[in-house]
């Protein structure tokens, strides 16, 4: 009986990882170094029913970085459409997300050009620019969520150097 109440108590904390932003980022950004973390980061994801916005983006962006894990071309192109489609699909329905935004620049900065998924670069760099103002650094999430942009925004070099010194 002990076990079984270990074991459930076990399933049910995994699961509860989605309510913290912090866990789910971490989550994904131990998949990109890890195919096994990836499809177990998936696999968890999958086992919620009612994923919000922001999981149902790093899931699709896990999905997307699963095509780093695999050799064989056709389940690279297939994972990176799978995890674009839903991307977008997410960010359609929620295009005032400033998360699901800087998951799809992330993205497109670090993919190679020849896969074509580029054209939002430069508009989500503009949204994420003018959305950092906004956020509220006295909420925790919002402070860590702004080190994150402005970081990403610093290391894709799509910044000039007005841009730069506003980040600055």
């Amino acid at each position: 009986m002990k076990i079984k109440l270990i074991i459930s108590v076990l399933f049910i904390s995994n699961l509860s990882f989605s309510s913290d932003i912090k866990a789910l980022r971490n989550r994904f950004y131990i998949s990109v170094e890890s195919s096994t973390e990836a499809k177990k980061f998936i696999s968890d994801l999958t086992l919620i029913s009612d994923l919000n916005p922001i999981e149902e983006g790093y899931k699709a962006a896990t999905i997307i970085v699963m095509a780093k894990h695999v050799f064989n071309p056709y389940s690279k192109f297939k994972y990176f459409l799978d995890g674009k489609k839903i991307l977008e699909t997410v960010i359609h329905k929620n295009p005032e997300n400033i998360e699901l935004k800087l998951i799809r620049f992330a993205i497109q900065v670090n993919i190679p050009n020849f896969l074509g998924y580029n054209n939002d670069i430069n508009s989500d760099k503009a949204f994420l620019l003018k959305k950092i103002t906004t956020l509220d650094v006295k909420l925790h999430d919002d402070s860590t969520l702004k080190e994150l942009i402005i970081k990403y925004l610093i290391e894709s070099k799509k910044c000039n150097k007005s841009e730069l010194e506003k980040l600055n």
